[in-house]
Protein backbone atom coordinates (compact mmCIF):
# COMPACT_ATOMS: atom_id res chain seq x y z
CA UNK A 1 0.00 0.00 0.00
CA UNK A 2 1.06 3.57 -0.47
CA UNK A 3 3.00 5.34 2.26
CA UNK A 4 0.85 7.51 4.52
CA UNK A 5 2.29 10.88 5.37
CA UNK A 6 0.67 11.34 8.78
CA UNK A 7 0.37 7.75 10.02
CA UNK A 8 3.26 5.68 11.34
CA UNK A 9 2.97 1.95 11.62
CA UNK A 10 4.29 -0.72 13.91
CA UNK A 11 3.82 -3.21 11.08
CA UNK A 12 4.45 -3.12 7.35
CA UNK A 13 0.86 -2.32 6.36
CA UNK A 14 -1.63 0.21 7.57
CA UNK A 15 -4.65 -1.85 6.63
CA UNK A 16 -5.24 -5.44 5.66
CA UNK A 17 -8.08 -5.92 3.19
CA UNK A 18 -10.75 -8.52 3.88
CA UNK A 19 -13.64 -7.70 1.55
CA UNK A 20 -15.03 -4.42 2.82
CA UNK A 21 -13.43 -4.78 6.29
CA UNK A 22 -10.01 -3.36 7.00
CA UNK A 23 -7.79 -3.89 10.00
CA UNK A 24 -5.66 -1.00 11.23
CA UNK A 25 -2.93 -2.63 13.33
CA UNK A 26 -2.22 -1.87 16.98
CA UNK A 27 0.81 0.36 17.29
CA UNK A 28 -0.25 2.64 14.44
CA UNK A 29 0.33 6.27 15.41
CA UNK A 30 -0.66 9.64 14.00
CA UNK A 31 -0.99 13.33 14.76
CA UNK A 32 0.78 15.90 16.86
CA UNK A 33 0.68 15.33 19.74
CA UNK A 34 0.95 11.72 18.69
CA UNK A 35 -1.82 9.19 19.27
CA UNK A 36 -1.44 5.41 19.18
CA UNK A 37 -3.80 2.46 18.78
CA UNK A 38 -3.75 -0.06 21.68
CA UNK A 39 -5.58 -2.72 19.73
CA UNK A 40 -6.18 -3.69 16.13
CA UNK A 41 -9.08 -1.59 14.88
CA UNK A 42 -11.51 -3.14 12.43
CA UNK A 43 -13.21 -0.62 10.16
CA UNK A 44 -15.64 -0.89 7.26
CA UNK A 45 -15.04 0.50 3.79
CA UNK A 46 -17.88 2.09 1.87
CA UNK A 47 -17.83 3.77 -1.51
CA UNK A 48 -19.45 7.15 -1.88
CA UNK A 49 -20.07 8.63 -5.29
CA UNK A 50 -18.71 12.14 -4.89
CA UNK A 51 -16.67 11.64 -1.69
CA UNK A 52 -14.65 8.68 -2.95
CA UNK A 53 -14.06 6.23 -0.11
CA UNK A 54 -15.52 6.31 3.37
CA UNK A 55 -13.95 4.34 6.23
CA UNK A 56 -16.27 3.80 9.20
CA UNK A 57 -15.43 2.90 12.80
CA UNK A 58 -18.78 1.42 13.85
CA UNK A 59 -18.05 1.24 17.59
CA UNK A 60 -18.11 5.07 17.89
CA UNK A 61 -19.89 5.95 14.65
CA UNK A 62 -17.01 8.05 13.30
CA UNK A 63 -15.78 8.04 9.73
CA UNK A 64 -13.01 9.26 7.46
CA UNK A 65 -13.25 10.28 3.82
CA UNK A 66 -10.65 10.32 1.08
CA UNK A 67 -9.96 9.55 -2.56
CA UNK A 68 -7.81 6.56 -1.50
CA UNK A 69 -8.09 4.03 1.33
CA UNK A 70 -4.91 5.42 2.88
CA UNK A 71 -6.24 8.99 2.95
CA UNK A 72 -9.63 7.85 4.27
CA UNK A 73 -7.92 5.92 7.10
CA UNK A 74 -5.73 8.92 7.93
CA UNK A 75 -8.86 11.11 8.04
CA UNK A 76 -10.64 8.57 10.28
CA UNK A 77 -7.76 8.42 12.75
CA UNK A 78 -7.67 12.21 12.92
CA UNK A 79 -11.45 12.26 13.48
CA UNK A 80 -11.12 9.72 16.30
CA UNK A 81 -8.46 11.74 18.12
CA UNK A 82 -10.38 15.00 17.62
CA UNK A 83 -13.56 13.35 18.95
CA UNK A 84 -11.71 11.95 21.97
CA UNK A 85 -10.26 15.38 22.80
CA UNK A 86 -13.70 16.95 22.49
CA UNK A 87 -15.28 14.36 24.78
CA UNK A 88 -12.47 14.68 27.34
CA UNK A 89 -12.92 18.45 27.48
CA UNK A 90 -16.61 17.94 28.40
CA UNK A 91 -16.25 14.72 30.39
CA UNK A 92 -18.20 15.86 33.45
CA UNK A 93 -21.19 16.82 31.28
CA UNK A 94 -21.43 13.91 28.82
CA UNK A 95 -24.65 12.13 27.97
CA UNK A 96 -24.59 8.35 28.38
CA UNK A 97 -23.91 7.66 24.68
CA UNK A 98 -20.99 10.10 24.64
CA UNK A 99 -19.59 8.65 27.89
CA UNK A 100 -19.74 5.21 26.27
CA UNK A 101 -17.91 6.56 23.20
CA UNK A 102 -15.20 8.05 25.40
CA UNK A 103 -14.76 4.74 27.22
CA UNK A 104 -14.47 2.93 23.88
CA UNK A 105 -11.95 5.45 22.53
CA UNK A 106 -9.85 5.07 25.69
CA UNK A 107 -9.99 1.30 25.22
CA UNK A 108 -8.64 1.46 21.67
CA UNK A 109 -6.26 4.46 21.65
CA UNK A 110 -4.15 6.80 23.74
CA UNK A 111 -1.88 9.81 23.47
CA UNK A 112 1.73 8.80 23.32
CA UNK A 113 3.86 9.90 26.25
CA UNK A 114 5.85 13.04 25.60
CA UNK A 115 9.56 12.46 26.31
Amino acid sequence: MAELSGVHRATSTIAADSGNAYLIPAGSSWGAPAWELFVDLQVALERSGSAGLVVVCPSVREYGIGPTIEEAIEDLLTSLSDYCESLESRESRLAEAEANDLAELRRIMRRQAVP
